[in-house]
């Protein structure tokens, strides 16, 4: 049951990086910035799953840190790179 849990858990902080990461991208080069909005989804969207698998490589390289090797495991799969 923890497993389950912890694994939960895991999928909404992905989740929850993919949606902000698509909020900043969108903020940054379309509000903010020179894109046109046609450029939202191949352009904007790189940019915020980019964002999304940094993010997943720092947490897995926090996982192993904090020697959790099913939360490495996972962020590594998230990022990509398994």
């Amino acid at each position: 049951m923890d497993r389950q849990r912890s694994r939960r858990r895991e999928v909404v902080v992905l989740a929850a990086v993919l949606v902000a990461g698509i909020a900043y991208a969108i903020a940054r080069y379309v509000l903010l910035g020179t894109t046109a909005p046609a450029n939202i989804p191949v352009y904007v969207i790189n940019k915020a799953i980019a964002i999304g698998a940094a993010t997943g490589l720092f947490l897995a390289g926090w996982g192993r840190f904090r020697d959790q090797a099913e939360s490495k495991t996972f962020w590594l799969r998230a990022a990509g790179w398994r």
